[in-house]
């Protein structure tokens, strides 16, 4: 084949024109290439000095191709590590079911014990501020104090007696509840002030509960002739009306609205021949009244238990509860109203003895037999210090504050938790 031949067959398959550099060029352009990225990686000076060092100097052609592709091939490699290292913790920070950074709990005071509550107080209840308590006794059933966070003795008061339910405004200016002073008489709506004892509001109620969203609007249930009603009237007893009306078969013991006032958990008696005067039975029901739609459902259907320890999360989605067996163990339950799903139902190594969601409605803590434990909606790691005695009653006072009570040999004590780190 001719010269020209061989020249048209090395030709290029289009127009662009091809030029070769020579090693230094090669070299510079390198250099300059990686230099760039060198500034976008962060590097320990040390390390940054030791690849100066290795990078190739001008000895010749051949030392010098020979330094440029170690160097290459070491920046070659550094890249590809960082990048695993990168793309590994990417990875790791983005995958479904990871914990989220936790909280690391240790006890930070003892605040002052009303004396009452000293003698094995056996519920506890913290307004919608953060700012007051109510409680009760062991043994004396219907009887509960209120008190404040700022001065626990002095402002102890009785508050209640023959008391089935307790209800905050969401002020936490006062609580309502229904109280049974007698058969004759039946359950009646009473008003309790903070700082003062409750007086009667004048109507028959079987269970009563604040709206949370109006400091002016009390609801409560009455029933007849196999319809429930529910009815709303003011903390001056006055302007009652009817809010709906419904066919339910089983006396109503309980109401909890969830924070944002759209659902009413309805808790009741499973017998449909229970009266007022008796409604501690072992077998109950569980109803959801949804006050968006109207519609009311069965989310617990009578059984061979009992359920307890109605809350809600801050948020108003999920409700939690205990179902305890009449004969074997308990579990507890928090099923998502909004999804009408239930996410976690955890057996009880003991009794429950109080549960508190956290304010972002993403952390449950729980007393299961005087040992906190928790559960979380994503895997949040909580620790707690060791705790002397038992632990009952947790209670979030913000984001990384725990109030609760301490049963030990010396008596009941009112404890805060701080948490001191963030993991």
């Amino acid at each position: 084949m001719s010269e020209t031949g061989n020249r048209e067959k090395d030709q290029p398959l289009n127009n662009h024109q091809v030029s070769f550099l020579s090693w230094e060029e090669v070299e510079e352009r390198v250099a300059r290439v990686l230099d760039e990225r060198a500034g976008k990686v962060q590097l320990s000076p040390a390390l940054h000095a030791q690849i100066i060092q290795n990078l190739p100097r001008s000895r010749g052609a051949h030392t010098s191709r020979r330094r440029l592709v170690l160097a290459c091939s070491l920046a070659c490699a550094l890249v590809v590590v960082l990048g695993l290292v990168f793309g590994i913790a990417h990875v790791l920070q983005s995958a479904p079911g990871r914990s989220a950074p936790g909280l690391v709990f240790q006890q930070q005071r003892t605040l002052p014990t009303p004396t009452q509550l000293e003698q094995e107080g056996a519920f506890l209840s913290l307004d919608p501020t953060g700012q007051y308590l109510v409680y009760g006794i062991a043994g004396q059933v219907g009887v509960m104090y209120t008190t404040s966070l700022a001065s626990p003795v002095a402002d102890n008061r009785l508050a209640m007696e023959n008391a089935r339910d307790i209800s905050w405004a969401p002020d936490g200016s006062a609580l309502v509840t229904t109280i049974y002073p007698s058969l004759k008489d039946g359950p009646q709506l009473a008003l309790v002030p903070i700082g003062q004892y409750m007086h009667v509001l004048g109507k028959q109620a079987l269970a009563s509960a604040w709206l949370p969203t109006s400091p002016n609007a009390i609801t409560y249930i009455t029933q007849a002739a196999g319809q429930t009603t529910l009815w709303q009237i003011t903390p001056q007893g006055q302007n009652a009306h009817i809010l709906v009306t419904f066919p339910l078969p089983f006396l109503v013991q309980r109401l909890a609205w969830s924070p944002d006032g759209r659902y009413l958990a309805i808790l009741t008696a499973a017998d449909p021949s229970a009266s007022a005067a008796n409604i501690q039975g072992a077998s109950r029901a569980l109803f959801l009244f949804d006050a968006r739609s109207g519609s009311l459902r069965e989310l617990v259907a009578p059984g061979a238990f009992t359920l307890e320890s109605l809350a809600w999360s801050p948020n108003g989605h999920i409700l939690s509860y205990e179902q305890r067996a009449t004969h074997g163990s308990s579990v507890l339950v928090s099923f998502d109203a909004t999804a009408n799903k239930a996410l976690a139902t955890i057996p009880l190594r003991g009794q429950l003895q109080g549960l508190s969601w956290s304010p972002n409605s993403r952390d449950l803590v729980y007393s299961d037999g005087g040992t906190f434990r928790t559960y979380s909606l994503d895997n949040t790691p909580i620790v707690f210090p060791r705790l002397a005695g038992r632990a009952t009653y947790p209670l979030w006072l913000d984001s990384r504050h725990l109030l609760y009570l301490a049963h030990t040999e010396n008596g009941t004590q009112l404890t805060q938790l701080a948490a001191v780190t963030s993991g």
